[in-house]
């Protein structure tokens, strides 16, 4: 049973000390947070939910929120995380507490890289990084055995690791509009693999006979190439909806 005063705050139950970093949240941008659910097209930009009174969700949208607020470090129990079209520069080292979060969004940001304590989170299913700056995809994310999708569209990405066959749970891969020359063999490996979509990419401009041919491969395994499964085209119906609400 847990023994942390909980109070009430904007209508949730929750610890008191994870109500007060709510708040310190609150004046860094100078809003107020709304309790919520994610998955409909009501998200306000400003949102948060909790789960056996421990903040499991937030949602900071349409903000100019440049660092998240060092109070977060303490917010261990969420699950999902959404920081959409603000102006983030970089994904700050403390995120690697979150041992918890299953889905990260962090699309339309000003973010570079992706630093090495994002691979240690060993629950993450998703993680949609689109419409950002970032130039690599390290290897270190191949450590990420929970990952069903990995969304990086839209960003200054050249290649992808070789060890992303190590990734067994992958499902789809979003990569469209960056500068990707050439494939890894590896893709042909990842057994749960559905959809990758590669479009304006380099790579079919002058395509290699290697890439060619990897292409032909995951064709002849079932694989779509741009065009989506019906699991991640709910999946992202649903984000779009978040984003227009």
């Amino acid at each position: 049973m847990n023994s942390e005063k909980i109070i009430e705050f904007r209508g949730a139950k929750i610890i008191a000390k994870e109500a007060k970093m709510l708040e310190q949240i609150e004046q860094s941008v100078n809003k107020k947070f709304k309790r919520e659910y994610f998955h409909v097209n009501t998200m306000t930009h400003f949102g948060f939910r909790e789960f056996n009174d421990h903040v499991s969700q937030i949602g900071i949208k349409d903000s100019t929120l440049q660092n998240l607020p060092e109070c977060m470090k303490e917010l261990t129990s969420l699950t999902m995380l959404l920081l959409i079209n603000n102006e983030l520069v970089e994904i700050p080292e403390f995120m690697g507490e979150f041992r918890k979060l299953e889905y990260l969004y962090m699309p339309s940001n000003q973010i570079k890289s992706i630093p090495k304590v994002l691979c240690g989170l060993m629950n993450l299913k998703e993680l949609q990084l689109n419409r950002n700056q970032i130039e690599k995809i390290p290897s270190c994310i191949c450590s990420m055995k929970a990952l069903e999708n990995l969304s990086l569209m839209e960003n200054k990405i050249t290649q992808i690791p070789e060890c992303i066959g190590d990734l067994t749970t992958l499902k789809g891969i979003e990569l469209r509009n960056n500068n990707i020359t050439t494939l890894p063999k590896s893709l042909l490996e990842i057994p749960s693999l559905e959809v990758i979509s590669l479009k304006n990419n380099p790579l079919f401009t002058n395509i290699e006979k290697e890439t060619e041919q990897i292409i032909e491969a995951l064709r002849e395994k079932g694989v779509q190439l741009e065009s989506y499964s019906s699991q991640m085209l709910d999946a992202i119906n649903d984000f779009r909806k978040i984003m227009q609400g």
